[in-house]
C-alpha cells in the first residue's frame, strides 16, 4: 500500500495496535453487557423468535464468544494503523 501512495503520500508511522484493539473490544463488550432495562425488555420480546429461530441463536452465540477479540489474541490478525503525510 505505502508503494502505491509514493507518489502521493509518505509514510510517517507504521503501528501495529493489535493489543490496543483487544482492549477495545473488551471494553466494548463490558458496556453492551451492561445493565439497561430497556434494552432487557427488547430482549425480552425476542424470546419467542429466539425459540424458533436458528439462525438468531447462532448469532447471539457469535456476541457471547466474540470471534474477532479471540483472533486477535491467538495472534491470527493484526491491526496496523498507517499514517501517511501528504508530499
Amino acid at each position: 500500500m505505502a508503494e502505491c501512495a509514493t507518489p502521493h503520500f509518505r509514510r510517517v508511522e507504521t503501528y501495529n495496535g493489535r493489543v490496543d484493539y483487544i482492549e477495545t473490544l473488551k471494553r466494548w463488550s463490558q458496556r453492551f453487557r451492561r445493565f439497561d432495562l430497556p434494552k432487557y425488555l427488547l430482549y425480552g420480546l425476542m424470546v419467542p423468535k429466539l425459540l424458533i429461530d436458528g439462525t438468531l441463536r447462532l448469532y447471539l452465540d457469535a456476541l457471547r464468544v466474540d470471534p474477532n477479540r479471540v483472533c486477535f489474541e491467538r495472534l491470527l490478525m493484526d491491526h496496523y494503523r498507517i499514517i501517511f503525510e501528504k508530499v
